[in-house]
């Protein structure tokens, strides 16, 4: 349920909003609609990491 806003927050304003576990801006998601009718289908909301290789 941690996600919750982050749901809210695609349906209302198109963007998915901070990770609630690490507060990270660098949040973003994809959504496909299988069924028009009763708007069902899946989605996936990811934190975008960036890695610094040093060495």
């Amino acid at each position: 349920m941690k996600w919750i806003k982050n749901l809210e927050s695609i349906i209302d304003k198109n963007t998915s909003g901070n990770c609630p576990f690490c507060n990270s801006i660098n949040t973003d998601y994809s959504m496909h609609i299988i069924d028009d009718k009763t708007n069902m289908g899946y989605g996936v909301m990811i934190v975008k990491m960036h890695f610094i290789y040093r060495g």
